[in-house]
């Protein structure tokens, strides 16, 4: 028998088989296991996809709108539990809010951002620090845009004490840390920093609680993240286009992943509590937004339980036109091992 015709005789089993079932919903993987064990074969599953796939085109076959974590689940006639265990997929059936919050995990309409806001605004009306340097150097391009890099770092990696009396800034590598450093203090040269090696990281630590005081106003949470909210400063969301790329590169820096087994996939990821979930929706399309300013398109939210801790919402930037776009634009900064690996298949070379 020939190759083709091998294939149709496949097909035209398995289509039968799901014909047997109407009801039933099943992955590629479980339906390559019950065809096998029903006709005695050793379909792989690679071909079994490619059939359902041909099936679902051609409209014999329901499927989820997306992937989920084993990937489509198709049924001939059940699109009632296709929906349930999509909107499962989406938002843990344990929470409530299901009509505000699905909405915000599947949004895929931004709108465009302005450039036009300024810091000087949202500046505290007495600061020492301010004071220090100057409201003309605070309020310089150059300087808000370093700003905007410690907001984003103090969002994600970093850390500023609840008493306000340290800002804390952690790196995988030293090199990384040592640039940070040193770029902190040619911004504000009057500072004193340390550099210490710490539990498997690299820790830059600034004790300075006018600092603090000045970037806590500015919308930088104190204490543990993961149980307040908090949202990208209106000066850096609709700020210039300079202060979005920083503000982004280094929350990608300290919370993106680097690209892994040559994939054309960057993931983000955050977390909170339960009470903050919708905050952390909100914050993650902000991010989404800001990327879409700069035409890089993104997945849709996931939001997972993490057993006994908080809640973790992520999403992806993928293939091979917005990874490049990425890297071109935005990168990761201060986490040169991620740069590096992303340059590497971005040029096609191999670590």
């Amino acid at each position: 028998m020939k190759l083709k015709e091998l294939n149709k005789s496949k097909a035209k089993s398995m289509y039968r088989l799901i014909q047997a079932n109407p009801e039933l919903v099943f992955d590629n993987r479980q339906m390559c296991k019950i065809y096998n064990s029903m006709y005695n074969h050793n379909l792989e599953i690679g071909k079994s996809g490619s059939i359902l796939s041909r099936l679902f085109k051609k409209g014999i076959l329901f499927r989820t709108k997306t992937q989920l974590r084993n990937g489509y689940f198709y049924s001939l006639h059940n699109q009632r539990e296709l929906d349930e265990l999509y909107n499962h997929y989406l938002l843990p059936s344990n929470l409530g809010n299901r009509k505000e919050l699905i909405p915000s995990i599947i949004k895929n309409k931004f709108e465009r951002l302005s450039e036009k806001i300024n810091l000087g605004t949202f500046l505290p009306a007495k600061s020492i620090f301010i004071d220090k340097y100057g409201i003309d150097h605070i309020l310089s391009e150059n300087i808000m845009k370093f700003i905007s890099v410690n907001v984003g770092f103090l969002m994600c990696d970093g850390h500023i004490k609840k008493d306000l009396s340290q800002l804390s800034y952690f790196f995988n590598q030293r090199k990384d840390a040592e640039l940070f450093k040193n770029d902190f203090l040619s911004i504000f040269d009057k500072e004193k920093l340390s550099l210490k090696y710490r539990a498997y990281c690299f820790q830059v630590g600034v004790c300075n609680k006018d600092l603090a005081t000045l970037l806590n106003s500015l919308g930088v949470p104190v204490g543990n993240k993961v149980y307040q909210p908090f949202l990208v400063p209106d000066w850096i969301y609709n700020g210039s286009d300079s202060r979005k790329r920083l503000f982004l590169s280094t929350i990608y820096g300290n919370e993106g992943s680097k690209p892994q087994d040559n994939r054309w996939r960057i993931q983000f990821v955050l977390s909170k509590t339960k009470e903050h979930i919708p905050n952390l929706l909100e914050f993650l399309n902000q991010v989404r937004s800001m990327l879409n300013h700069f035409g890089i398109k993104t997945t849709h939210i996931q939001l997972r339980e993490q057993e006994g801790r908080a809640f973790s919402g992520r999403f992806y930037i993928k293939g091979k036109e917005d990874i490049i776009k990425f890297y071109e634009q935005i990168g990761f900064m201060y986490a040169s091992e991620k740069q590096e690996v992303l340059e590497s298949l971005i040029l096609g070379r191999n670590l």
